[in-house]
């Protein structure tokens, strides 16, 4: 479980820094771990133009690859601003909204 709550802090810290790059304000985080899965949600208001929200959900919808779990494991520790792109290979389920430059993500890894 251990190993799953360092996955779950990179990609929460991936997803800040998302925020960040964007000139949030008012930010709030939640990091649900169970038996069955782990749950990653944030919420910002952007103060600026989003106009990649359609890449960052495809990046997101990514097919999650088992076996680049290590691999792209060590690529979260990586400082890039496209780290963000690696996220989807690591997790099951996605859901990216926007609304009135209220922005929510939540990521969902199936154990």
């Amino acid at each position: 479980m251990n190993r799953e709550r360092d996955k779950a802090r990179k990609i929460l810290n991936i997803l800040i820094e998302y925020f960040v790059l964007h000139e949030f304000s008012d930010l709030s985080a939640h990091i649900d771990i169970n038996d069955d899965y782990t749950e990653i949600s944030i919420e910002g208001r952007i103060n600026s133009d989003i106009s990649d929200i359609d890449q960052l959900k495809e990046n997101l919808k990514h097919p999650r690859m088992v076996e680049y779990e290590e691999y792209y494991g060590g690529l979260l520790d990586m400082p890039d601003e496209k780290e963000i792109s690696s996220i989807g290979y690591l997790v099951d389920k996605s859901d990216v909204e926007v609304k009135n430059q209220l922005l929510s993500i939540t990521v969902i890894r199936n154990h």
